[in-house]
């Protein structure tokens, strides 16, 4: 049950978005649109990243520890990892990744930081006895 959803929100934290002018209105169409020509599900996705653009050595220093628990978890949730786009008029597109498991969430991560829980949970995993 591998399902991939993207969800789209529209917030204004000044105004109710009802009766404002014509011309706020096509801004924000217009906002919306050059949004989603990037970041869209056909969108060109200019804005993205590479695994290899982030060497061992360079990568972030996140402090978590990982280790073996015996107990069973009260919830067992699928893991879930969600990708959040935001962009203010104007201003920078920051994308930001988060880790749910079991009803524990992560703080949100840069993609570099990650990347760095990435390979952590890889090396746990590859010395994990079979």
């Amino acid at each position: 049950e591998n399902h991939f959803h993207v969800n789209y929100s529209l917030g204004d934290l000044h105004a109710d978005s009802e009766g404002i002018p014509a011309g706020q209105m096509q801004r924000m169409a217009c906002i919306i649109s050059d949004f989603l020509k990037v970041f869209g599900e056909n969108g060109d996705k200019r804005v993205c990243w590479d695994i290899a653009d982030y060497p061992q050595e360079s990568q972030p220093d996140i402090t978590f520890e990982i280790k073996e628990d015996g107990r069973l978890p009260a919830i067992r949730t699928i893991p879930w990892i969600s990708k959040r786009i935001s962009q203010e008029e104007g201003g920078e597109t920051e994308i930001e990744y988060c880790i749910d498991v079991n009803e524990t969430h992560s703080e949100e991560l840069t993609f570099g930081e990650f990347v760095a829980v990435y390979r952590k949970l890889g090396e746990f995993l590859n010395n994990q006895p079979l």
